[in-house]
């Protein structure tokens, strides 16, 4: 078994287990498995407290990279996890899989303090491109759940409000060859969840394309285009 799917099995058998009286719903987990005692015993404490309150349900609950929402009280007073998204569900290609991985393994190494960037080289693969890194870093488009029904969004992707706030961008890098000629492929993907986010005029070259998450008359969107003169 790998690791993420033994840590990804220990969760859920946690959660399952844990005397609360919800039914919940597992929306991200991003964590080390040393952090998994008190990151779920800081969860049952948050559940218990919330359920002595009788606030509205569904309520989302917040802990060390796991957020987890609770959907309704359990008839029989004991809750449980009704469903699970785990990380096979949230990427749909194997190749943003590896990407997504290599950005979170990368990320571990950050320093806490600074504006940092991380680096994918797609350089000569014919498996990976920038489209995957974005992907990897935003989530794949597709349907998501909203407390009015199903919108069309971007689910998952490393950058999140809960993890990944060390970096600040992720570039993807390409240098291939071209008719004998080599030709840079770069794309700057800002985060926009960054404990520290870059400057609007970092990076301002002519071949560089630049990825954000922008405003727009539905909320919010991902946009990638080249930086304005």
């Amino acid at each position: 078994m790998r690791s993420d799917d033994a840590l990804l099995h220990d969760l859920r058998e946690r959660l399952g287990k844990m005397r609360q009286p919800f039914n919940l719903t597992l929306e991200e987990f991003d964590l080390e498995r040393d952090a998994l005692p008190s990151a779920v015993a800081d969860l049952q404490r948050q559940l218990l407290a919330y359920a002595g309150t009788g606030g509205t349900l569904p309520h989302a609950f917040t802990t060390s990279g796991l957020v987890v929402e609770a959907t309704g009280r359990a008839p029989s007073g004991q809750g449980g996890l009704a469903v699970l998204l785990g990380r096979e569900y949230v990427f749909e290609g194997e190749h943003v899989v590896l990407a997504a991985q290599q950005i979170r393994d990368a990320a571990r190494q950050l320093p806490p303090e600074g504006a940092d960037i991380v680096v994918v080289d797609c350089s000569n693969t014919d498996w990976l491109d920038d489209t995957d890194v974005q992907d990897a870093c935003y989530g794949v488009p597709g349907p998501i759940r909203t407390p009015t029904g199903v919108a069309w969004g971007r689910p998952g992707g490393v950058f999140r409000r809960t993890a990944g706030t060390r970096i600040s961008a992720v570039v993807s890098y390409a240098r291939n060859v071209v008719r004998s000629r080599y030709r840079h492929d770069i794309v700057m993907l800002h985060n926009p969840y960054a404990k520290v986010p870059l400057p609007p005029e970092a990076f301002a070259f002519p071949d560089v394309r630049h990825g954000r998450i922008v405003a727009s008359s539905g909320g919010f969107v991902y946009r990638l285009a080249d930086y304005p003169s």
